[in-house]
């Protein structure tokens, strides 16, 4: 899988060194977490997947499953293997008991959008905020109980 993550990383333009075999697999067995993904083989050839964990909609009072990514090679695209991802984790969710499927997708990338839109989801007048790195350890470093 992780070749998969490097060549989404490269085609969003986000550095991928940090991308090691021993972290993802520490993320997918850290506790609390529940990071899980699905991936699609054609023969013995990994050609896509799609991560994803729960979080918790306090307004619907409801888990929310949120596909962190997914990503699909390039000649496999236009092949049905995005819609078997999107499909067999919606089954997932429902399964669950979980009634709402969130991911975030960039504005730029219109060939996602439609490829979502085309399978239900609707964009709603929200955007993502982010701190991460220095900003981040500046925002907490004063509230960090040692």
């Amino acid at each position: 899988m992780v070749p998969l993550i490097r060549q989404l990383c490269e085609e969003e333009g986000k550095h991928s060194a940090a991308i090691r075999v021993p972290k993802l697999v520490e993320l997918f067995a850290m506790p609390g977490l529940h990071l899980e993904a699905l991936v699609a083989e054609a023969g013995s050839v990994l050609v896509g997947y799609l991560a994803f964990y729960g979080v918790v909609s306090l307004f619907k009072c409801n888990s929310v499953l949120l596909v962190e990514n997914m990503y699909v090679l390039p000649d496999y695209r236009k092949h049905g293997v995005g819609r078997m991802l999107m499909g067999t984790v919606a089954a997932e969710a429902l399964a669950r008991g979980w009634d709402r499927i969130e991911l975030n997708v960039r504005d730029d990338n219109g060939r996602a959008c439609r490829f979502y839109e085309r399978m239900g989801f609707q964009a709603v007048q929200e955007s993502v905020r982010r701190v991460e790195g220095e900003r981040l350890r500046l925002l907490g470093e004063p509230y960090i109980q040692l």
